[in-house]
């Protein structure tokens, strides 16, 4: 019996390993993105300030209508990849989420094991 429970309890260990492995995994996915999104946000402020002297330089005539074409398509993209980082973040919140909670009952499972096994002795 107490050989099945130290058995049991390995195989527990093992996944609690996993499991924290993944959560060690998404955790630097996060720092990635974060560090990403920070970026991205430097060229963009970059961007608004190029146009605007652009805009400044040109206030009239077709360039004034190129460049206010092409900064309107850049904001697009903009909010488009701005609307991506927060979507991908958020999925890496969910399966965080769901590893803590595979965890947190993992911990539970050994703790029943570890009180089972004080029972016994």
């Amino acid at each position: 019996m107490e050989q099945e429970m130290k058995t049991k309890l390995s195989e527990i260990n093992e996944r609690l390993k996993k499991v924290s492995e993944n959560i060690y995994s998404i955790r630097s996915e996060k720092k990635k993105l974060l560090q990403t999104e920070d970026e991205i946000h430097s060229i963009f402020r970059l961007n608004d300030r190029v146009f605007q002297d652009l805009k400044n330089s040109w206030k009239h005539g077709e360039m004034s209508n190129y460049v206010q074409d092409i900064d309107i398509e850049l904001k697009h993209h903009e909010r488009n990849m701005k609307q991506s980082l927060q979507d991908e973040m958020h999925a890496l919140r969910q399966k965080t989420k769901i590893f803590e909670e595979k965890e947190s009952e993992l911990q539970h499972e050994i703790r029943l094991l570890s009180m089972d096994d004080d029972l016994d002795t």
